[in-house]
């Protein structure tokens, strides 16, 4: 397979392309779909060439999707965080779960790779995760999965996630596995491990000095107030970034320098926490083709519902690997 042909659903601000495009060129995206106006106006402005289809997931039509080897996404997870309610696939958004076994069902793709947050697995007992996994064994697909927490992928940040990889069987006979990959010894952490220090994330344009050596930078998810002893630090790392940043207050994690909370972390910081390059969410494109500004509240948004892109990006080199190796009878 000389090209890995990729859908995106669920694609957010493109944090799966965008760590598949720095894994291997053999990623091509051919398709994408996000239904909120903001994310969609980002993606685009990023990656305008048509392959974004904007709207509800449920009123797309596969045969109007063109073929493809990957089918991805990180679909909705409010369902199954521990932070919510927890309601799984009576959820709504929890049954956007469905969209993707019709995906898979109706297109067939070789390979599939989703992202959620770890409560999925433990949620009415793991009762919710195996049937996800026994419908997609239903459709001929092994399925792997790891939680992995981005801190370890060359990013300040404490953000554990499970990945769930799948491929046919016929395809996966001989093979091997996927994963795992060990925390320690990510695969291709070490040409990120310079960057895993917060200083490096921080911008010089609060006065920061980036590279400061033994300085040591504190964040934590509210301002200082009397409750602070009682308020969980991160040392050189970040909290998880959540969507509700973009509701702004307390809920942009602070950055302190010797118990002084200097600020909150600004939106290129957050794009860095992500793996993206600076600025990836400062500009939209209308379904018309205008360039607009988006909203801060609704980069910070956007940022707290992104995959990390590095994290993508190391298992994006597996599934290269995984695709390149020669089968054993």
């Amino acid at each position: 397979m000389n090209d890995i042909r990729v859908c995106e659903l669920f694609a957010g601000i493109g944090g799966f392309r965008y760590g598949f495009e720095k894994a291997s060129e053999r990623f091509t995206t051919v398709f994408a779909n996000e239904l909120d106006k903001y994310a969609a106006s980002i993606y685009r402005c990023n990656w305008p060439d048509g392959s974004l289809r904007e709207g509800d997931i449920t009123q797309i039509r596969t045969c109007d999707v063109p073929d493809f080897d990957l089918l991805c996404g990180g679909f909705p997870c409010q369902s199954f965080s521990m932070a919510g309610k927890r309601q799984g696939l009576r959820d709504p958004r929890g049954q956007m779960f469905q969209e993707i076994l019709r995906f898979t069902k109706e297109k067939r793709p070789k390979m599939l790779l989703f992202e959620n947050v770890p409560g999925l697995l433990s949620i009415d007992y793991g009762r919710v995760f195996e049937a996800m996994l026994r419908s997609l064994g239903e459709f001929g697909y092994v399925c792997e999965w790891q939680i992995f927490d981005s801190q370890f992928f060359g990013v300040p940040q404490q953000r554990r996630r499970v990945f769930i990889v799948g491929y046919s069987a016929e395809l996966g006979r001989g093979r091997g596995t996927v994963f795992p990959i060990g925390q320690s010894d990510c695969v291709g952490v070490e040409a990120y491990e310079k960057d895993r220090i917060v200083s490096s994330t921080l911008t010089v344009s609060y006065g920061v000095k980036q590279n400061v050596g033994g300085n040591t930078f504190l964040i934590q998810p509210r301002p200082t107030n009397k409750e602070a002893d009682q308020v969980r630090l991160y040392i050189n790392k970040a909290p998880t970034l959540q969507a509700r940043m973009g509701t702004g207050g307390g809920n942009v994690p602070y950055v302190l320098r010797e118990g002084q909370a200097l600020r909150r972390l600004s939106l290129v910081e957050c794009e860095r926490l992500q793996g993206f390059p600076d600025n990836h969410t400062k500009y939209g494109f209308t379904v018309s083709g205008e360039s607009v500004e988006v909203s801060k509240t609704q980069r910070y948004k956007c940022l707290g519902n992104a995959v990390t892109t590095n994290v993508v990006r190391a298992i994006g080199g597996l599934i290269v690997d995984f695709l390149g190796r020669e089968v054993v009878q």
